[in-house]
């Protein structure tokens, strides 16, 4: 390079874009929590994820300003994934590891700190599905399969009668769900 060009390229300004970086960490807390939960779930540690997805949850809220749409829409879809993964535990579809003795019927708080993960990921790193819900089906159903699917294949969840049994509910339940928690996030977003 001539020096010409370096005293030009000085003068360039570099700018940072604080919601696209926002966006980035939040995808990213939401796999390093995910990965927590599924790990401490099949290494004995069930408290490890939700630990994790706490101080991940905090800090976004902490970046979100404690706004109500935020808290309203994590914990709405932390309710609304333990109901929906309990279903599947009542119904015999799933067993989780690391489950409540003493409350058989609930999935594992780990599992409903994916969930509050997911909530938390909707209005952001996620964000990009509210323009198309033929798209956010597509994505639901491939995500969903794939989430499941991993935690199936590290231990964290077992599947009956068989996994590609499960995987074809999930796949059909998440392209239906997907899109309609897409509409729900942007309902929460303007009017709270």
């Amino acid at each position: 390079m001539r020096l010409k060009e370096m005293i030009k390229l000085s003068h360039l300004k570099l700018t940072f874009d604080r919601k696209l970086f926002l966006r980035v960490l939040n995808f990213l807390m939401f796999y390093i929590g995910w990965g927590f939960c599924l790990t401490g779930a099949v290494k004995g540690r069930p408290f490890l994820g939700p630990i994790i997805v706490g101080a991940c949850v905090l800090y976004h809220l902490i970046q979100e300003r404690f706004r109500l749409s935020e808290l309203v829409m994590i914990l709405s879809i932390s309710a609304f994934g333990t109901i929906n993964d309990s279903i599947y535990l009542n119904l015999g579809l799933i067993d989780y590891k690391a489950g409540y003795e003493s409350l058989p019927w609930l999935v594992p708080l780990w599992v409903t700190s994916i969930w509050a993960l997911f909530g938390m990921s909707v209005n952001h790193s996620m964000v990009w599905l509210r323009g198309n819900l033929v798209l956010a089906s597509v994505f639901g159903a491939g995500g969903g399969v794939v989430s499941y699917f991993a935690a199936f294949r590290v231990g964290a969840a077992i599947f009956h009668p068989s996994a590609i049994v499960v995987l074809v509910v999930i796949g059909i339940v998440w392209s239906i769900v997907m899109p309609l928690i897409v509409i729900y996030g942007q309902w929460i977003d303007r009017k709270l």
